[in-house]
């Protein structure tokens, strides 16, 4: 069995499903800018910080700072009219049981996300306390792919990424786990392919099971720094 010490979490499409939220408050940002935005666009830019979400959004139209941020804030209030329903057991199936697993084999817990918004969602997941440490969007300036955040959460909890089991569930959070050396489990089959493993959900699996799946990856990864 692969020597897993941790296990950390993206948020978006992994604890909960706030890539509807999302989704929802981009178009309506669209609506008001006559953008029209397809949910194939939305899936591509799962995992990207917010100001690289809105550029991708953007596609050729150029906007000067001022309105840039101005439209940032405007989706970012739009995303949390969507927050307000949120509700604990909005949690996607089988986050809880690997949470508990994971508790009961002595590994860490931790959050590494592009959000923003985590520690808020958490709190409204009623998942704060579960966690030994939690990276978000705050926290670092080079957001996915780069491996900076999961790099972060590492060293919050003390541990080598080597021995951190990452979840995913996008294409630029794959790529920053294994820019920094983690392995990486890709979930929902969306551009996770390049994952170590890649699975539908965290329902009816064991962490065990998935541990035990991952491939001897210490001599393909090179931790950075």
């Amino acid at each position: 069995m692969r020597h897993i010490e941790a296990v950390i979490f993206d948020l978006d499409g992994v604890i909960v499903d706030t890539i509807e939220y999302h989704y929802q408050s981009w178009c309506m940002l669209g609506e008001e800018e006559g953008i029209t935005f397809t949910r194939e666009e939305n899936d591509k830019i799962r995992g990207l910080s917010r100001e690289d979400s809105l550029r991708a959004f953007l596609g050729d139209r150029h906007l000067d700072d001022v309105e840039f941020k101005s439209w940032l804030k405007r989706k970012n209030a739009f995303y949390h009219q969507q927050l307000v329903q949120m509700q604990p057991d909005h949690t996607l199936p089988g986050v809880r049981d690997i949470m508990r697993q994971a508790r009961e084999l002595g590994l860490k817990l931790a959050v590494g996300s592009a959000s923003r918004n985590a520690k808020i969602i958490l709190e409204k997941l009623q998942l704060t306390d579960q966690f030994d440490a939690i990276g978000d969007g705050n926290i670092v300036v080079n957001k996915k792919p780069a491996p900076d955040i999961f790099l972060w959460t590492a060293g919050a909890i003390g541990l080598n990424p080597l021995h951190c089991l990452v979840l995913e569930d996008g294409a630029a959070g794959v790529d920053a786990a294994h820019a920094g050396g983690f392995p990486v489990v890709g979930l929902g089959h969306a551009g996770v392919d390049q994952a170590d493993v890649v699975l539908d959900d965290l329902a009816n699996i064991t962490l065990t099971e998935i541990i035990n799946r991952l491939p001897d990856v210490s001599a393909k990864h090179k931790l950075i720094g």
